[in-house]
């Protein structure tokens, strides 16, 4: 274990010292991530129309990891592909071409004329065998980590520490507020070692059974809030927008938006107003998704609290400590 650096709060200090397993010995890796061609991304609907054309290119188009996608205790859908061609495949471009004429299509479509083109960055050759695990966010030392199981192999285009154990137990001592703390006053060189010198105690089975069950819990419910996100999005898409039509931030982010200023951006991202006589309806409609994301968040929030408790309990952790803790990260852990 690293020894506390000096200029640590007494109670952060006090926590590295702490006996028990390490994070450490999980090794946490770094990765800064790939920057490809934007072409060579595919969105969902992109790539289900390529997969319709052609079912076998679907080993070639891994999910892709991004900031956005590494949202607190769950592993949301990918909205974006990568398409991974191996290096043999460049050997005979002519018969890779006949062999996927959905995807040479696509390619040339996106300005790709050149085989050259076509391949993945160096960078991305070690990334296209990861990885299941825990991904979290490289953010500041001064704003909340975000961490989410990995469970499928995917491709990382963002920076982020990559822990190879997707336990729930590791996951909810991540999120947990204590543990925040500690990464808040840890020195931010590499952000992977603020991973690998937490210390994680040892403790009862039937603690480390709550603290499971906690996290679970909260994936659970983060999932189920990112399924009403996603289904509220797709409404709005497919009742009010044209053919094609994207969602702007403001709609991306609905539950923020009262009536009135849903109708403004209704018409901002797809010019057109929404016509009047729908408006009772959709004001009905926006005012009972909003009351069941508003839902979904009070009882993360609850879940959350119990899990810091449950956090605190296991590090022994004193009132007056908890204060201090809760005093020196007011930003809390984000779930979102």
């Amino acid at each position: 274990m690293h020894p506390p650096e000096p200029n640590l709060p007494p109670i952060i200090a006090g926590l590295m010292q702490h006996a028990g397993r390490i994070a450490g010995e999980l090794a946490a890796t770094p990765v800064l991530g790939l920057a490809a061609s934007p072409a060579l991304l595919l969105d969902a609907p992109t790539r289900t129309r390529l997969l319709m054309h052609d079912p076998a290119l679907a080993p070639m188009l891994r999910p892709l990891l991004t900031i956005a996608d590494a949202r607190a205790w769950y592993h949301p859908a990918p909205e974006q592909w990568q398409i991974c061609l191996a290096a043999r495949q460049f050997a005979n471009v002519a018969a890779l071409a006949q062999a996927h004429p959905a995807l040479a299509r696509h390619l040339h479509e996106q300005g790709l004329t050149t085989p050259d083109a076509w391949q993945l960055p160096a960078l991305a050759t070690p990334l296209l065998h990861v990885v299941t695990g825990i991904a979290g966010s490289l953010a500041s030392p001064t704003a909340p980590q975000r961490f989410a199981p990995v469970r499928a192999p995917t491709l990382v285009a963002a920076p982020l520490v990559l822990i190879p154990d997707d336990n729930p137990i590791l996951l909810a001592l991540l999120q947990s507020r204590l543990l925040g703390a500690v990464q808040a006053y840890l020195p931010a060189a590499s952000p992977a070692d603020l991973i690998m010198q937490l210390p994680i105690p040892a403790a009862d089975p039937a603690q480390y059974l709550a603290l499971s069950d906690l996290a679970q819990q909260l994936g659970a419910l983060a999932h189920t809030r990112s399924e009403l996100e996603q289904a509220a999005r797709t409404h709005i898409r497919k009742n009010l927008g044209p053919a094609g039509a994207r969602l702007n931030r403001a709609l991306w982010q609905w539950w923020e938006l009262d009536f009135e200023t849903f109708v403004e951006q209704v018409q901002v991202a797809f010019h057109g107003a929404l016509p009047e006589p729908f408006h009772p309806e959709w004001r009905a409609w926006l005012a009972a998704q909003r009351e069941a994301y508003q839902q979904h968040n009070t009882r993360l929030a609850m879940l959350r609290r119990s899990l810091d408790q449950a956090v605190y309990a296991l590090y022994g952790v004193t009132a007056a400590q908890i204060t201090e803790i809760e005093t020196l990260t007011p930003f809390g852990v984000s779930v979102v």
